[in-house]
């Protein structure tokens, strides 16, 4: 057995073919013979990371099923740099019978969608929002309701845990805050009140996915249920329920109290600032409070990190936000909801023998206000273009990464006697545990030089070569695989960014029936490969004396943080050999509301007439509005002819940010 020992720290990596010991590279100033001591610089820049930030929020009923759009959470990251929507359904058409199917086929699609745009979602289901009543009945379901609505959701929760960053307690009450029921009990809550909301959790536990936690809405009921401990480091690994209970405060800041949300405020504010260390907060401003000016920035900063917030809605109350931006602490705000992870220095080997360990030691730091709200993989990356990509697992919990703390990652790895002689730049993943083929949802780190936007990774920015040598007949460390990287985003990843984003509107290849509004005579659905530009789907719309159309509106968000200001959309066309001359009577037609209440109307570009028109052509309309874009309707017209038909197939969108030109997208 031989030892090789560094005389500048009290450790031995022990070396041996008889056995094989996992020795952790130390923490220590500088690095022993082979190693590399590396340190990194922080990046001022916001990082579009998942699970974190500002929220925006979709509240939608059965009746009324409003289904977020791909365009839609597209310009929020670009205009706001939210990767976070919450969702609050209405169950409010099932309080006495199930949820239908098509509810849930609903909610899949939307789930879909989320999942495209790279987002993760804040749940909540509740039956009522009406509290225009001074007094019951207040219109939410009974316990035995609330139970099997919660059981018939399992399966879509189950198959979208990747992008549900927190499923809220809701179902009780108005707006599903716990409070005016029919069922429930109203305060002060009685014996069988808190045994009946306690079995409404009980369900949840059961019923979602255990990465995955339970906001409640007042702190008050969590310790009456689970004690009055706030939760602990060791809960986490150990399973206990409290740990997987976390708080969202809806009135945050409104008053001493926060309109009910504490009974006694030094009480429970002080469990909550130890409790959110290891559980999930998170919610939204709700009034100004004029008393005591908690609302104030000074004071609102202090209450986001002693609550460790990881999230905050960002459209209400503006008021707030306002006050916010004014005081100039919004922006410091944005940066640290949730967690900011940073490099602050590693050790790495410079050369490895195959068939032995690695050993490593790297040091991060968390100046956000709060832990990372689900437990990640954690990886260490051997990337060469030549000679292929290999990762090797990191024992860790990201969920005990908490702010101002240091985070020691240090262990061995073998490097296998199958990988490749060669040169490795090493890398550091950070990613979900069920979307880990999308680069979306893994987590870039705030240094210099250290992100990779597009693969969703963190060069370390030291390279390692991999050497033949007397391999270990025995080992006992975890070992390099072969590993296919997530893909691209396709989505930009730094809010200061320019970028070319292509979007999508809801059927627009007319795939399906759906979506599409006819204008005058209106337009007919056709299914034909032949005939179609692509799939199978097209529309056609007959020549008549006023003429017929085809349109969607895109409706953009109120006054957003950075005005959507450049947009470009494209569709194709033909003609059936009546079209001679080039008009806006068969044309792409978009008329758009500007954020000041103005207006453009009647951009328009013509399809090809004559000969060349009777095959499939395209046409782009740019749109450049400094004002902001509110909305946009854009047509598919064709009239003014008395014979004929014109045939109209895939939309598509393209939205700019930054110092983008529309010389810089890519229009196929």
């Amino acid at each position: 057995m031989a030892a090789l020992c560094f005389s500048i720290v009290i450790v031995c990596l022990l070396i041996t073919q008889a056995e094989s010991i996992c020795n952790p590279t130390p923490d220590l100033d500088g690095a022993p013979e082979g190693y590399t001591f590396l340190t990194y610089q922080p990046l001022n820049t916001l990082l579009l990371n998942p699970g974190r930030g500002f929220s925006e929020e979709y509240s939608i009923a059965d009746s009324n099923f409003n289904p977020v759009e791909l365009y839609q959470l597209d310009s929020l990251r670009l205009t706001t740099g939210s990767t976070l929507v919450h969702r609050h359904y209405s169950l409010q058409d099932f309080v006495n019978t199930a949820i239908s199917t098509e509810f849930i086929q609903k909610l899949n699609a939307d789930f879909n969608i989320i999942r495209e745009a790279g987002f993760m979602v804040i749940l909540r289901f509740s039956y009522t929002k009406d509290l225009s009543t001074t007094g019951p009945p207040y219109k939410d379901a009974s316990l035995e309701r609330i139970k099997g609505h919660i059981f018939q959701l399992r399966d879509l929760l189950h198959a979208y845990r990747g992008i549900i960053l927190v499923v809220q307690a809701g179902f009780i009450g108005v707006w599903g805050e716990w409070y005016y029921t029919d069922h429930f009990g109203l305060p002060p809550l009685n014996q069988s009140n808190l045994i009946d909301r306690r079995e409404v959790i009980e369900t949840l536990l059961y019923v979602v996915p255990e990465e995955i936690q339970i906001q409640l809405r007042t702190p008050a009921i969590k310790r009456q249920l689970y004690g009055y401990d706030p939760t602990k480091a060791t809960d986490i690994p150990n399973k206990k329920k409290k740990s997987r209970l976390g708080h969202h405060n809806d009135c945050f800041l409104a008053d001493k109290n926060d309109r009910g949300t504490y009974t006694n405020y030094i009480t429970e504010f002080n469990y909550m600032s130890t409790d959110t260390e290891r559980v999930i907060m998170g919610g939204e401003t709700c009034a100004i409070d004029n008393i005591s000016n908690r609302h104030e920035c000074p004071n609102a900063k202090k209450e986001l990190e002693k609550l460790h917030f990881t999230f905050l809605a960002q459209s209400y109350l503006k008021d707030v936000l306002d006050i916010w931006k004014q005081g100039a602490c919004y922006h410091t705000i944005e940066r640290k909801l949730g967690y900011v992870l940073s490099l602050v220095e590693s050790v790495l080997p410079d050369k490895v023998i195959r068939g032995r360990e690695m050993s490593y030691y790297i040091l991060l730091r968390n100046q956000g206000f709060a832990a990372p709200a689900k437990e990640m993989n954690v990886y260490i990356v051997l990337m060469s273009a030549a000679n292929g990509i290999y990762k090797v697992p990191v024992e860790t919990n990201t969920r005990q990464w908490l702010p101002n703390v240091d985070i020691i990652l240090r262990g061995s790895a073998e490097v296998p006697r199958s990988v490749t002689l060669a040169s490795y730049q090493v890398w550091m993943a950070i990613g979900d545990r069920y979307l880990n083929e999308e680069s979306d949802y893994y987590i870039l780190l705030s240094n210099n030089m250290v992100p990779s936007p597009d693969m969703g990774l963190n060069n370390l920015t030291h390279s390692i070569t991999v050497i033949d040598g007397v391999p270990n007949n025995f080992a006992d460390c975890p070992h390099f695989v072969p590993w296919n990287p997530p893909q691209f985003a396709r989505h930009p990843r730094i809010l200061e960014s320019s970028a070319c984003l292509k979007t999508r509107l809801a059927n627009n290849d007319f795939e399906s029936t759906g979506n599409w509004v006819g204008l005058w005579k209106g337009f007919h659905y056709m299914q034909d490969k032949a005939q179609a530009f692509s799939g199978s789907g097209y529309i056609q719309i007959n020549s008549s004396t006023v003429g017929g159309g085809a349109y969607q509106e895109m409706v953009f968000f109120e006054k957003p943080k950075v005005n959507l200001t450049k947009m470009a959309i494209k569709a194709w066309g033909k003609h059936s050999g009546e079209v001679t001359t080039s008009s806006s009577n068969y044309s792409l037609y978009c008329d758009v509301n500007l954020q000041n209440q103005k207006s453009a109307y009647g951009l328009s570009r013509p399809f090809l007439p004559g000969p060349q028109g009777t095959r499939w052509n395209n046409v782009i309309v740019y749109i450049d509005q400094p004002k902001g874009i509110k909305n946009v309707t854009c047509y598919l017209l064709f009239r003014g002819f008395n014979t004929g038909f014109a045939s109209f197939d895939k939309m598509d969108v393209w939205l700019l940010s930054g110092n983008a030109i529309m010389d810089d997208c890519n229009f196929t």
